[in-house]
């Protein structure tokens, strides 16, 4: 029908059939709802790689001697605040003290390694 969206989810991976490769890099692929689909195959296997690599990779996190007084806006700071855990899952740590002055309550104390 016009307008339909078709989506392709990473469960509709598992139950394709192969049906051929052309021009050395495309796969033609049939999924279980009857749906021909073309997959670049060098795009395709750069995203598993790169989705393996965040699993995997564990950012090590160097701590500093004396921590780093930040000068931020407040929507910096809320910025930093509201993702903290990506911040740290990617090695940053940073302390909040609510009794300094708004700009000045972030001090990085470490940074990734």
């Amino acid at each position: 029908q016009k307008g339909d969206v078709v989506r392709l989810s990473k469960d509709d991976f598992l139950t394709m059939t192969v049906v051929g490769q052309f021009n050395h890099g495309f796969i033609l692929a049939l999924c279980d709802k009857g749906q021909l689909w073309i997959l670049d195959q060098h795009a395709c296997d750069e995203k598993y790689n790169f989705e393996k690599l965040c699993r995997e990779t564990k950012i090590h996190e160097q701590k500093l001697i004396k921590p780093l007084p930040l000068e931020l806006s407040p929507s910096e700071e809320n910025c930093i605040l509201s993702h903290m855990d990506i911040f740290e899952e990617n090695g940053f740590r940073f302390h909040y003290d609510a009794h300094k002055s708004p700009r000045n309550r972030l001090s990085l104390t470490a940074l990734p390694h």
